[in-house]
């Protein structure tokens, strides 16, 4: 607890950024504003199914380990990818496939698509795939792949919880996605 009236005022570097940088009207939480939400509540991702829309799409490996760092793992994904191309009728203009997270430029042909099938397209057969060569073949690996869960369930997992990240592109211009895409560093 502070002493004295000056070990509450803020920094010097704390000034000069709030000068450099100030708040805009939206970012100043209100005093009667609501308590923000409880830690344990996961963000859901809203996903925008929109016919015309390209999908900007990036889902990371389970803790943001590196599973895609090795070329069958690459090779699986892809394979899921070819898959998801053939079955949702998908368009795909750019991708990289990191050690660790994917990218993907996509665009649905079909009026009727759901972002999500188009995603269990694309991870699911991955996960099966891994975790079928980890039992077989690197017994030892499987502990990398385990999620212990608050309610004491154990599961394997290849791919990290929740939705992810999607974005949808509507107009040429908005080509943020490519960009990205194309300036993210690979190994």
């Amino acid at each position: 607890m502070p002493t004295q009236a000056w070990d509450m005022a803020p920094s010097i570097n704390t000034i000069l950024f709030l000068l450099a940088f100030p708040p805009s009207a939206d970012s100043i939480i209100p005093v009667d504003s609501p308590p923000p939400p409880d830690p344990l509540i996961r963000k859901t991702c809203k996903r925008y199914n929109v016919v015309g829309h390209a999908h900007y799409l990036t889902f990371s490996c389970f803790q943001r380990r590196p599973f895609l760092n090795r070329d069958r793992s690459r090779g699986w994904m892809i394979d899921a990818i070819a898959l998801a191309r053939e079955r949702h009728l998908l368009d795909l203009w750019a991708w990289v496939i990191m050690p660790e997270h994917v990218h993907l430029l996509i665009h649905p042909r079909d009026a009727d698509y759901r972002i999500s099938a188009i995603l269990s397209t694309l991870k699911q057969p991955v996960s099966k795939r891994a975790l079928l060569f980890v039992q077989n073949e690197a017994p030892n690996f499987a502990r990398w792949m385990l999620d212990r869960q608050p309610n004491g369930k154990e599961a394997h997992r290849f791919w990290q919880r929740g939705g992810g990240y999607d974005h949808n592109l509507w107009t040429p211009d908005r080509g943020f996605g490519k960009r990205l895409i194309t300036f993210t560093p690979t190994l």
